[in-house]
């Protein structure tokens, strides 16, 4: 039985600040836990299925109230995958995402197409799983591909349904797909408007907690956010530039050359505060200023930024 998630975090982060310590060479190393010679191991990426969703959160970290409805479509995530997997000795957890993933009709082919990429990989589902309360054909069947797939799924309950994370969780259990759930009352506003922070600084203070390089349209991100801000910045009628991504079937790249990339500060990270304020969670029409990191309670601090 594997450590407790909980434990694997905290785990994490201590590695992470040691890894602020260390030459970057050596931080690469410690950062995707392999070795210096051979082909390296790439530790996470996200996937988005969808980018919409059907809960419209104040504060949603991957701006789905701003995006156009898109669907995944499963020949072109499965080359982009196979085309980053054949980079690295495998990849160690692959997420499922959006939006919310059960709204694409076709999730559960989406699962089974992932797993047959990655065999080995730690598969896990992202939902707010209200389409199962629904009894939704189509998210039933994504919850019977999880089963088959062995994936897991981490279920974010929202204030509207936490009465009702009793009922999320028996869903999953009737169905012997394990599942966490994580229960949410607030959404962090975290974005810089204006775009003038120490990029590394912003960088530091994001990978001391989050590792999520992002596949999107056959390039590789540094984050969902980094890709998904654009959609943001439109409504907020913000210029800010286009993220920038490597091309995953270049012959050329390397999973060394990916991972060093992916070590290393973009221009958009300029965006993103080194602290936060806490907002209510609200579900609702939303206003873009809701994601500006302005007055408020703050959380950490931005002393790395000066």
């Amino acid at each position: 039985m594997g450590l407790p998630f909980e434990i694997k975090q905290r785990t994490i982060r201590v590695l992470y600040r040691i890894d602020q310590m260390l030459p970057k060479g050596l931080g690469v190393c410690l950062r995707n836990r392999t070795w210096p010679w051979g082909r390296p191991v790439l530790d996470c990426v996200q996937v988005h299925i969808v980018d919409h969703c059907n809960l419209n959160c104040a504060g949603c970290t991957h701006f789905s109230p701003f995006s156009a409805k898109w669907f995944a479509d499963g020949e072109a995530l499965a080359g982009d995958l196979a085309a980053l997997r054949a980079k690295f000795r495998f990849i160690r957890h692959v997420v499922l995402l959006g939006g919310e993933p059960m709204l694409h009709p076709r999730c559960d082919g989406l699962i089974r197409r992932v797993r047959s990429i990655c065999p080995k990989a730690t598969l896990t589902l992202v939902t707010n799983g209200i389409l199962w309360l629904k009894r939704d054909v189509a998210a039933m069947r994504a919850l019977a591909a999880c089963r088959e797939t062995r994936a897991r799924v981490m279920l974010s309950v929202y204030p509207p349904y936490h009465e009702r994370k009793d009922e999320l969780v028996s869903l999953c259990a009737e169905a012997g797909v394990p599942v966490r759930p994580v229960m949410y009352s607030d959404f962090w506003a975290w974005f810089e408007p204006k775009g003038g922070r120490d990029v590394r600084a912003s960088f530091r203070y994001c990978r001391k907690t989050m590792y999520c390089p992002y596949l999107r349209d056959g390039r590789i991100y540094l984050c969902p956010q980094a890709y998904h801000m654009r959609d943001f910045a439109a409504a907020a009628g913000i210029d800010v530039p286009l993220a920038e991504g490597l091309d995953v079937h270049d012959a050329s790249l390397d999973g060394r050359q990916i991972l060093r990339w992916l070590m290393t500060p973009g221009r958009n990270c300029a965006y993103c505060a080194t602290s936060f304020r806490l907002a209510s969670w609200r579900n609702g029409r939303t206003n873009a200023q809701e994601w500006f990191r302005t007055e408020g309670k703050e959380h950490a601090d931005d002393t790395e930024a000066s």
